[in-house]
């Protein structure tokens, strides 16, 4: 989720003539930089509720759940903006809500499978693993934005992640054990 992050402001510095052609005239005299805050802010603000909601999501939709229809939910949305240009910005709002969400239920899911010896490590690893996964993410996101703009580069992250997500919950069914059951707490 993080990987769209680069291409927020662009998105939303193109979409803030659309909206403020719809809001009061007071907003338009309004500097882009004020308008990114007021954006940035509420960023915030949505991360937060989120956040504190995680474990509300959590005992909803189950660990597997979570980390899984979450993530998947934000990649459908990163479609919309390619569809209806006006959309991106709701649509960074799902993002920052749903990365806030799905966060310390990874988190909690990393603890939950470590020992206490080596968590350290482990913890240090599994950052350092979704580090390198962001990198060729970037790239991708931010070549197809070159060529086709930053619209585009949202939704191309969209369409990897789907395949790449669909692709690895068919071989390797997140949520079950050997044995065909679900695991517990799930």
């Amino acid at each position: 989720m993080s990987a769209a992050d680069d291409l927020i402001q662009p998105i939303a510095v193109d979409a803030f003539d659309g909206y403020l052609a719809v809001l009061p005239a007071a907003a338009s005299g309004l500097p882009e930089e004020a308008l990114l805050g007021f954006l940035y802010a509420g960023f915030t603000a949505v991360a937060g509720v989120a956040s504190d909601n995680a474990g509300r999501v959590e005992s909803a939709l189950g660990t597997t759940g979570a980390v899984v229809i979450l993530p998947a939910v934000v990649a459908v949305c990163y479609l919309f903006p390619l569809a209806a240009t006006a959309t991106a910005v709701p649509v960074f709002f799902v993002l920052k809500a749903g990365r806030a969400a799905v966060a310390p239920v990874a988190g909690q899911f990393l603890n939950d499978r470590v020992e206490s010896v080596g968590r350290a490590t482990t913890l240090s690893a599994a950052a350092m693993v979704f580090a390198l996964i962001r990198v060729p993410l970037k790239l991708l996101a931010g070549g197809v934005a070159d060529l086709a703009g930053p619209v585009a580069g949202v939704g191309a992250l969209g369409v990897v992640f789907l395949l790449a997500g669909g692709t690895l919950v068919a071989v390797e069914r997140p949520g079950v054990t050997g044995s065909g059951e679900p695991e517990p707490g799930d």
